[in-house]
């Protein structure tokens, strides 16, 4: 993978909100996109990871100064046969601290759950150590968001345990229709 093939990444920075929470999302989810992340996750090609925020370290870094990484958890057996964590090493190029405080129940990958299942995945959640996100700023990341069940539920997770701030920033974002 050459360096021009995240270049030509289609940069979509868009902000709305998810609940009342800022939410970012850094590219177009396109076919280049699924390819790139598909190399890094699929073909288990690490070096890819910190390319995709690259051209945003700085800002982010900036405009994330006094926050903890709350990455959305992955399976511990894809985590295994993979060799890494996905999520998080696609954020660490902004030197953040992460909070590994969200787990999966049982193992599921999002992917093969249809838009119904999908708003249950708060079900198959569990956070452990909630505590250490109090009175914090909290950036909770993903590489994509679908429906937004995923990080509903982990904003409904950590709430009870009065972070100061809550930040969601992925990716990329695409849609599953009912």
């Amino acid at each position: 993978m050459c360096q021009k093939c995240f270049t030509d990444l289609d940069a979509k920075f868009d902000v709305s909100k998810i609940d009342g929470i800022t939410y970012i999302s850094l590219f177009n989810y396109d076919e280049h996109f699924k390819t790139l992340l598909f190399h890094l996750k699929g073909l288990k090609d690490i070096v890819l990871a910190p390319l995709f925020i690259e051209r945003f370290v700085f800002y982010l870094r900036l405009r994330f100064i006094n926050y903890y990484l709350v990455p959305a958890p992955s399976t511990k057996e894809s985590d295994e046969e993979r060799g890494f964590n996905h999520v998080i090493e696609i954020f660490k190029p902004l030197k953040k601290h992460f909070l590994l405080i969200i787990f999966k129940k049982a193992n599921f990958k999002q992917s093969e759950l249809n838009y119904a299942s999908r708003q249950k995945v708060k079900d198959n959640l569990v956070v452990v150590d909630g505590h250490k996100v109090k009175d914090k700023n909290i950036l909770i990341v993903d590489d994509i968001k679908t429906t937004g069940a995923t990080i509903r539920a982990i904003i409904d997770l950590l709430i009870p345990y009065k972070p100061r701030k809550i930040v969601v920033l992925t990716l990329a974002k695409t849609t599953l229709s009912e």
